[in-house]
């Protein structure tokens, strides 16, 4: 992935409770997705949504198990 100028302070959260942050991609720019969330312009390719939450699903399992 390519360095963009970004801003995140998850880990002010991590200092209270244990977590992980991940990115998920959103399509490839040959494909025509080729701006980032919180661009205008964005829009998602929704064939990576199913790959996403399964991610999500799995994390909660192992939390519940």
């Amino acid at each position: 992935m390519p360095q963009l100028m970004a801003g995140e302070d998850f880990s002010a959260y991590t200092e209270v409770k244990p977590g992980a942050y991940f990115g998920l991609g959103s399509g490839l720019a040959e494909d025509g997705y080729e701006f980032v969330n919180h661009h205008p312009k964005f829009i998602v390719d929704e064939d990576c949504m199913p790959v996403g939450s399964a991610m999500f699903v799995k994390i909660v399992e192992n939390i519940l198990m």
